[in-house]
């Protein structure tokens, strides 16, 4: 057993860390240059749900594989063809089909899903696969769909999208108490202000606490622990 380090930056962007091992997940538009090349310091894993700019940068992305070569990166066949469009090398790249279950960059990857969630009938349907991340969080990038694995053991940290174009809140309040996470972190809040991602977290926080699941506040920089293992009791420590 040991413990996974948990950061937040941009929107969606999170990396976790253990062991000397460094997962990245969607670095997208929302982050800086100087969030990006935070994030991808050290990175033994590049995580990526779906194509849009907001999880992925494919421009910004590139430049900083190319300074990282034989970095695998894990992500829907969109995905990959952009970033081998805009000249990343494709040597270190796996297709996730939403059902692959896999050891990479020094992680446990359980894959979910293949449908981004639906904005309107006029958009096209994007593939996004959410990653549960050594048995311990889950990332389902843009998509509401409730994991398997959420019935075969409590899942430690759930990243809960807060603020979406795709989804209401309500819609996010049920997926939180159905896959009933011990506790939830917000994600995809980049639009909001600082005092309205806090309001945000405190209105879903009503209703996912009454379903066991604490939904916790936290900001770009701010980091979370728990403890890698499905099943397995976890631990907060605020930055």
């Amino acid at each position: 057993m040991s413990t996974l380090t948990l950061t937040k930056h941009a929107h969606a962007l999170v990396t976790l860390e253990r062991d000397g091992a460094k997962a990245v997940v969607d670095p997208g538009n929302f982050a800086s240059d100087a969030e990006l090349d935070e994030a991808f310091a050290g990175a033994t894993l590049l995580l990526i749900t779906h194509v849009h700019p907001d999880h992925v940068d494919v421009s910004r992305v590139v430049e900083r594989l190319a300074a990282r070569p034989g970095l695998p990166v894990l992500a829907p066949q969109p995905v990959l063809d952009a970033l081998e469009e805009a000249g990343a090398d494709p040597a270190a790249f796996t297709e996730a089909t939403g059902e692959g279950r896999r050891e990479l960059g020094g992680f446990g990857i359980r894959e979910h899903g293949g449908q981004h969630a639906l904005i309107h009938l006029l958009i096209p349907l994007e593939r996004n696969v959410g990653y549960l991340i050594d048995g311990a969080v889950f990332h389902p990038g843009d998509a509401l769909s409730i994991p398997p694995f959420a019935q075969e053991a409590r899942i430690p940290v759930l990243l809960a999208p807060t603020f979406t174009p795709w989804a209401r809140l309500q819609e996010v309040m049920d997926f939180i108490a159905a896959v009933n996470a011990e506790r939830a972190l917000p994600i995809h809040d980049g639009p909001l202000t600082g005092p309205g991602s806090e309001f945000a977290t405190g209105v879903v926080d009503k209703v996912a606490s009454r379903y066991a699941t604490r939904l916790e506040h936290w900001v770009p920089g701010d980091t979370r622990t728990v403890e890698s293992g499905r099943g397995q009791r976890s631990s907060n420590s605020p930055a």
